[in-house]
């Protein structure tokens, strides 16, 4: 959990020192004013990047250089809490990432994963349903992530790996010929890392289906049936059923796919190229929800994540949520809340507008001004 936070430097944000002492921290503002900005902050400070954009070099005030997020938390209640710190320096090439924890670098980024647990709900997971598939995989990767910091770690070498093959296949000649001891490398690298990203994803969707299935019935009535699976470009269900599974099929599907791989110069097997189905009454939600149902659809697939993280025991992670209250009606913003009383130790949230608040017991309470950039706590 959260017991403080130091900004500089960062977005539009003014430099700012703020101590988390209460369940939930409410911050108020108009649009642009920097609530979106503060909660990102907190998000770079657990998972190194944003979840607005992929160039870091944006996240650096236009008239600072560097910027610098400093964050306790504790892992266990009975911890002593510790200080994390990432700094992000603007370069010629972009911005440049450095971690500290309590002071001392970690060179390696996976070794910094799950020292602050976040989960995030922002408006534009309420989009996900509609747009393309690597919204849904985000959405899940986010998820698995809030449960085991290795899996972000793995997408990232993952993706690594993927961008270095796709290199080696566009530099095929004309007749295909291309380095088959290097292209070998990269499929084992792509098969290990890509079997277990996959195998995560898959188990998280069945672990969090009922729980899903039971929120949307909670929020629009017990006839509303909606169901989810997660769809690998690989397989139809059933899926494997272990790691060493899932990296066996994938070896096999990239030994099969390469000559085709090589032909259109890029990797076309693997979770990268995975989907996450939504149905709605047994009809995919994309096309056949309506906005209302769309919006219940995320809501209680976010909720299911809490849930999961909530049965899951242990710290609880911290809860962002990001102004979610002015895309939802009146009675699913009460049912948010709800769950949220139950089932979440830390929250910050970001609104326009108190008045959706729905939290009756003020000594549970912070509430924070945003003005142009300035977070002042408001007696």
């Amino acid at each position: 959990m959260l017991s403080r936070l130091s900004v500089a430097g960062f977005r539009n944000l003014a430099d700012l020192e703020l101590s988390f002492d209460t369940r939930f921290s409410v911050f108020v503002g108009p649009n642009g004013a920097g609530k979106t900005n503060l909660l990102e902050a907190v998000y770079v400070a657990a998972y190194l990047r944003s979840f607005r954009c992929s160039d870091t070099e944006r996240l650096v005030g236009t008239k600072a250089s560097a910027a610098r997020i400093v964050a306790e938390s504790r892992r266990h209640p009975d911890d002593p809490p510790e200080r994390l710190t990432v700094e992000l320096a603007r370069t010629a090439r972009g911005a440049r990432r450095s971690v500290h924890v309590e002071g001392k670098r970690v060179r390696r980024f996976r070794d910094f994963y799950g020292r602050l647990k976040v989960v995030l709900f922002s408006p534009e997971d309420l989009a996900v349903l509609r747009g393309g598939p690597s919204a849904r995989r985000a959405l899940v990767d986010r998820a698995v992530g809030a449960l085991d910091g290795l899996h972000l770690a793995d997408l990232i070498d993952y993706e690594k790996v993927v961008r270095s093959r796709n290199r080696l296949l566009a530099e095929a000649d004309g007749r295909g010929r291309i380095d088959e001891a290097l292209l070998g490398a990269y499929d084992e690298k792509i098969a290990t890392l890509g079997g277990r990203i996959w195998h995560r994803r898959a188990q998280w969707v069945e672990a969090v289906r009922p729980l899903f299935a039971r929120e949307f019935g909670a929020i629009c009535g017990p006839s509303a049936v909606a169901d989810l699976a997660y769809v690998p470009r690989l397989r139809a269900p059933p899926l494997p059923s272990s790691e060493a599974e899932t990296a066996a099929l994938l070896a096999e599907g990239l030994a099969h796919a390469r000559s085709e791989d090589v032909r259109r110069g890029q990797t076309t097997v693997g979770p990268h190229r995975d989907d996450v189905s939504v149905t709605l009454a047994g009809q995919p939600a994309a096309t056949f929800a309506s906005q209302g149902q769309t919006r219940a659809l995320v809501l209680a697939l976010k909720l299911a994540e809490l849930s999961l993280l909530a049965d899951a025991g242990g710290v609880r992670p911290t809860l962002l949520l990001d102004d979610v209250s002015s895309e939802l009606d009146p009675s699913r913003t009460a049912r948010l809340f709800e769950v949220l009383r139950s089932t979440v130790d830390q929250c910050l949230l970001s609104t326009t507008d108190r008045g959706l608040v729905q939290i009756d017991d003020s000594a549970e309470v912070a509430e924070y001004r945003v003005v142009d950039g300035r977070v002042e706590p408001v007696a």
